[in-house]
């Protein structure tokens, strides 16, 4: 089996998955993910075609989750909060080095106030710590 097209799947895929399988019912999950019920459940199929697994056993009446869909189902939470804490790294990332690049352009000025500090270099020191957390190595 070919790992690279086990890996074929997009972040959205693991947010519907889980909230399916949260829900295991194709309307609500929709709902809570803001699309149509069909969407979702092309998109359900389409995961499964790519992982080669079913994930989800349906019938008129409901769905479960397989053996195979209740394994993902706490790594694919994972992975959603690992992605959510990247969000907000590079929005903390972003925020800093604009602050910092303001900071860079203008005179700070000597009053204490919440926007002055904002702007003062000693913010900039969360820049630093955040470009540094970037610019390291992954294992």
């Amino acid at each position: 089996m070919d790992l690279r097209l086990l890996l074929r799947f997009e972040i959205r895929d693991l947010v519907y998955f889980v909230a399916l399988a949260e829900e295991l019912h194709y309307t609500r999950a929709a709902e809570r993910v803001g699309i149509n019920q069909s969407p979702l459940s092309q998109a359900i199929i389409l995961l499964e075609h790519r992982l080669r697994v079913r994930l989800f056993q349906r019938n008129r009446r409901r769905t479960v989750l397989t053996e195979i869909g209740a394994a993902l189902l706490p790594h694919a939470k994972a992975l959603l909060a690992e992605v959510d804490r990247l969000r907000k790294d590079i929005a903390a990332f972003a925020a800093a080095s604009l602050v910092c690049s303001r900071t860079a352009k203008r005179r700070i000025p000597k009053s204490n106030s919440p926007s002055s500090i904002a702007r003062s270099p000693s913010s900039c020191a969360s820049y630093g710590r955040v470009r540094s957390m970037w610019a390291s190595p992954v294992p």
